[in-house]
């Protein structure tokens, strides 16, 4: 979950086991596999990060999992960055969250027919576009503290549809503020870039076009 309270959520979805039919019947658009191709890691070989997958779960904003698996993978360059992320945050104490990385695009899919419509622009169309998630370079962060082992407040929760989720949100504590700075220099140090509409998401490597992936979760190990 996020770190404030309950996650917002939309309005209930009857039709989950037909939307997933629809989102797995789907053929990922051909012009969206072009590019460099990763090869997908675990990212709980990062040494001291805690993975908490909240699409795994139903706290999350659809209140119902998208994924089958509580595993995440990433690109193995960006595991590698990933990595050294993890080494110079512990030396001011604290370690990553991770909430979400690589993506199959059926997932994306689903995510796109289960949001209202009044919410759709809430993610890329994946069958114009996409999501950098699809590549395997993009993450969903946050921190915990290594002494208590437990998530520090940020200014927002995961994917909560308000200005707090901006990266350059000036309300919040200064200690919210500090911390979320923290993240962001610190991944931009090793070759990850933020977005400014969400404090938690970053891009390893963005310049670069990777393909688009829909490699089912079952299938990694």
């Amino acid at each position: 979950t996020g770190e404030n309270a309950k996650p917002f959520r939309f309005p209930p979805v009857e039709n989950w086991e037909e939307l997933r039919k629809q989102a797995n019947e789907a053929v990922m658009p051909a012009s969206l596999a072009t590019g460099e191709a990763v090869t997908l890691v675990d990212v709980a070989t990062v040494p001291g990060v805690k993975i908490d997958n909240v699409y795994a779960g139903v706290d999350n904003i659809f209140g119902a999992p998208l994924y089958t698996t509580s595993k995440l993978y990433l690109g193995s360059k960006a595991v590698e960055a990933l990595t050294k992320v993890q080494e110079r945050l512990a030396t001011k104490g604290y370690g990553l969250v991770i909430w979400d990385a690589y993506r199959p695009w059926s997932v994306s899919k689903l995510a796109h027919l289960a949001l209202p419509a009044d919410r759709k622009f809430m993610l890329e169309d994946p069958d114009l576009k996409g999501s950098k998630h699809n590549t395997g370079n993009a993450v969903d962060v946050s921190l915990y503290d290594l002494e208590t082992g437990e998530a520090v407040e940020m200014s927002s929760g995961f994917d909560e549809p308000s200005m707090r989720q901006y990266a350059s949100y000036p309300g919040g504590t200064e200690r919210q503020r500090y911390l979320r700075t923290l993240l962001r220099e610190t991944m931009e140090e090793f070759g990850f870039t933020g977005i400014e509409m969400e404090w938690w998401h970053f891009e390893y490597e963005a310049s670069t076009a990777f393909a688009h992936l829909n490699i089912p979760l079952s299938y990694l190990k």
